[in-house]
């Protein structure tokens, strides 16, 4: 279930960057970077899952970040 959530926020990111790249929009990489951040959540949870505690942290802490600035970018 979590590898299939994190395979579909992937796709999803990947396309958003397909899309910015080549038609210069760059309004959607804040929705780029929120699917990269929730990716990075379900790698951290299955991490922790498979008592991997270094790696899972690591993934929270950049999940935090990307979120963070996910919406910094879009609200400012």
């Amino acid at each position: 279930m979590l590898k299939m959530l994190r395979i579909v926020f992937a796709i999803i990111s990947f396309i958003l960057a397909t899309y910015a790249i080549t038609s210069h929009n760059f309004a959607v990489l804040p929705f780029m970077l929120f699917s990269l951040g929730v990716m990075f959540l379900f790698m951290g949870i299955s991490e922790l899952q498979e008592k991997r505690k270094a790696n899972a942290y690591t993934s929270f802490t950049v999940s935090a970040l990307e979120i963070f600035i996910s919406i910094y970018t879009f609200f400012f």
